[in-house]
């Protein structure tokens, strides 16, 4: 299924959203309408039917737990089917809502198949893409949504992972909006190597000098930490100790190849940013 509003020419700029199970929560609706609209882009979104999931559904043992009952009772295949269905089509027009007051171009597709694969086949050339899993569990059938605790909260910081390579200046002002976006925390971390006598610990003191001087040219305020981060573990690690909401890296960070990208969308249990750097790009996007 695909819509299009209207088609745009092939080099246009495009921003990707993919969500798994679920439609997206309106702040990551909000985030991705944002810079396709500053960034005079299309807005691409895909909804993935998690295709685990389906065959579970089918399996004659399958149940699931609803979480606002705690009731266990069979998981239907058609019943999930039609669930799915209902929220993609959720998603559908809250984009093109969202799309057409805003006068952003849009398509809209459902895809079957494993959610960081079929992410990855569809980024193409997408200069930002939005990764937003739902759960590792199926989304209930029924049921009313859980309460939320009343009171106002700080909103969850934006963690910018930072390499010093090209396009970390993208990544810094894409994570620097969405803290001022959502009036979040930012938290800056440099990837640097576990060896603290190596090449790549020498260049952090730069690479900080290099990101406060971009951060008040933005009039951001950051927390900044060095921290080892060579496998997705230590990356979730560092997102939990900060308590991130947003976590934006750069598409060509070495932690993001397909088995690190599943393990941090499986883990973070919130939306992943990707910052994708142009092949028109230099070395003048390094910080």
């Amino acid at each position: 299924m695909s819509e299009h509003l209207p088609p745009s020419p092939k080099d246009r700029r495009s921003v990707l959203l993919v969500v798994d199970s679920d439609a997206p929560p309106p702040s990551v609706l909000e985030a991705a309408a944002t810079f396709a609209a500053e960034w005079q882009a299309q807005l691409a979104g895909l909804f993935v039917e998690d295709i685990d999931l389906l065959r579970a559904a089918a399996l004659p043992c399958s149940s699931e737990l609803d979480f606002t009952t705690a009731a266990i009772r069979p998981l239907e295949s058609f019943a999930l089917a039609r669930t799915l269905s209902q929220r993609a089509e959720s998603m559908r027009a809250a984009l093109a809502q969202m799309c057409t007051t805003s006068r952003i171009d849009w398509t809209f597709r459902i895809s079957q198949g494993e959610f960081v694969r079929e992410t990855l086949a569809a980024a193409g050339e997408a200069e930002l893409f939005i990764v937003c899993r739902a759960s590792r569990s199926a989304p209930s059938t029924g049921g009313k949504p859980p309460l939320r605790p009343p009171g106002r909260r700080t909103a969850p910081a934006v963690l910018a992972v930072l390499d010093g390579g090209i396009g970390s200046s993208r990544v810094l002002r894409v994570a620097a909006r969405l803290s001022r976006l959502f009036g979040a925390p930012l938290v800056v971390a440099f990837a640097a190597s576990p060896d603290a006598a190596s090449p790549g610990a020498a260049t952090s003191a730069a690479l900080r000098t290099a990101c406060r001087r971009l951060l008040s040219e933005l009039k951001v305020e950051a927390a900044m930490h060095d921290v080892a981060v060579d496998d997705a573990l230590q990356l979730l690690e560092a997102a939990q100790r900060w308590k991130s909401g947003w976590l934006v890296i750069g598409r060509d960070c070495a932690l993001l190849d397909e088995v690190h990208l599943r393990r941090l969308a499986v883990g973070l249990g919130h939306p992943i940013v990707l910052v994708q750097t142009p092949m028109t790009e230099t070395a003048a996007e390094k910080i």
